[in-house]
């Protein structure tokens, strides 16, 4: 391998914080919004800057924008709650929707058996490792619910989907009948607040949610380091620009500030295939609906593709992990690559760094649309970010040295995939 001066070839985590910075800066960056347009320009420029060939693929995908989401308690409590609208939730009417607030535990069905929820604001309690929420919303307007409150186990709010977590793009979005209801998140707190309320007595509620949900149009960006004998075939890292309506520091500027600074580092190596680096638009919407349309725009050269390296969510969290599977409900099992992950352990070990093997129980991250096409690919992640989904995916929670220890893995690995 031919190197240039070390000085030039290093990864800097305090550059790598300054991306993430400046990305989260930009608010959300779900895909089709200010934000998101900001981020395909960030990258672009960035890969520009370090001399790389940008180029992009262009499609649309579901949009949604969050003006104001609130709870607002009538007669003799007068208090108003700020609550979170779940991905995708139908507005309400400017003088929202009226009802008597009931709990009904995990919003299954068999918790509607206990309780009335025909005319009512339906409150239910999130269940852990899953951020779909199609079902339980089904559930509660089937059985004439105006509206849902689901209650966070955290402080925080999570941002909720109401996707419904199936790997099948035509079945993300399924019926909720008779007809769509608004769908909030509310704190911990705030929760426990309106279930001590509720627990002494009747309690009425006014919930007003302003939202927009559209078509927007978004991009893959996608930069190009030129291999040598091998050219026409390719390695790809990826991360994902977009984040669920949230500043999304962690998930995902912490993959975009990796492939940056690769973008500035792997053009010192004389590679053998050509590497491409590509900040992936719209895996929050779909279930990874960029990779797909990667997947389908390029059917033909797929095969030319000997490896991705998948980078979501490395900076905040204890151990490293390489994933080798992720389930989907009705996918099943999608197993990563057993090569690619053997080589990046040991490549983290050699640079005495600890990285071990683990799955995920609810899903896979871009890498999982190339998988099932057929291509090898993998995924470094850190799963424990309490943070995730959530307005508190900020700055101050990264650790810039965790993004640099995942820069190196990635480099040395992919400088071993592209050689002939």
């Amino acid at each position: 391998m031919k190197k240039s001066k070390k000085a030039e070839v290093e990864s800097s985590a305090r550059h790598a914080f300054e991306h993430v910075i400046r990305l989260a800066s930009f608010g959300s960056r779900l895909a089709g919004t200010e934000g998101d347009a900001k981020s395909i320009d960030y990258m672009s420029q960035h890969f520009a800057k370090a001399g790389l060939k940008v180029e992009y693929d262009t499609f649309t995908a579901p949009s949604f924008i969050e003006n104001e989401a609130k709870v607002l308690l009538s007669h003799q409590l007068r208090r108003e709650f700020r609550v979170r609208a779940m991905l995708y939730s139908v507005p309400t009417d400017p003088e929202g929707v009226k009802g008597e607030l009931v709990y009904a535990g995990l919003c299954r069905k068999e918790d509607f058996a206990k309780i009335d929820a025909n005319g009512k604001i339906v409150m239910f309690s999130r269940t852990k490792d899953k951020d779909a929420f199609w079902e339980e919303v089904a559930n509660a307007a089937k059985n004439g619910a105006k509206a849902v409150i689901m209650i966070d186990y955290n402080p925080w709010i999570f941002t909720a989907t109401l996707e419904s977590g199936y790997f099948d793009i035509q079945k993300r979005f399924l019926p909720v009948e008779p007809n769509p209801i608004p769908a909030v998140t509310i704190n911990s707190n705030d929760g426990q607040y309106l279930l001590e309320q509720v627990s002494k007595g009747k309690v009425e509620a006014t919930l007003i949610v302003d939202v927009k949900n559209e078509e927007k149009e978004t991009k893959n960006v996608r930069a190009t380091i030129e291999g040598g004998k091998k050219a026409d075939e390719k390695i790809l890292v990826i991360a994902h620009r977009d984040t669920a309506n949230t500043p999304g520091a962690n998930d995902n500027a912490s993959g975009l500030a990796t492939l940056i600074e690769l973008a500035h580092i792997l053009p010192n190596y004389q590679l053998d295939r050509s590497v491409e680096l590509m900040a992936v638009g719209a895996e929050e919407e779909l279930g990874s609906l960029g990779s797909y349309n990667y997947c389908k725009m390029h059917k033909n050269k797929l095969e030319k593709i000997k490896a991705v390296i998948n980078v979501d969510m490395v900076a905040v969290g204890s151990k490293l992990k390489v994933i080798t599977e992720g389930f989907w409900p009705d996918r099943g099992k999608l197993e990563t690559s057993k090569e690619i992950n053997k080589l990046l352990i040991e490549e983290a070990n050699k640079l005495g760094y600890f990285a071990e093997y683990g799955i995920c129980t609810f899903a896979t991250s871009d890498e999982g649309r190339f998988i099932d096409t057929g291509v090898p690919a993998s995924w470094l992640w850190k799963p424990d970010d309490p943070y995730y989904h959530s307005m508190e995916d900020t700055p101050d929670k990264v650790n810039p040295n965790d993004i640099k220890a995942v820069c190196e893995i990635v480099k040395n690995t992919v400088i071993k995939l592209a050689k002939a």
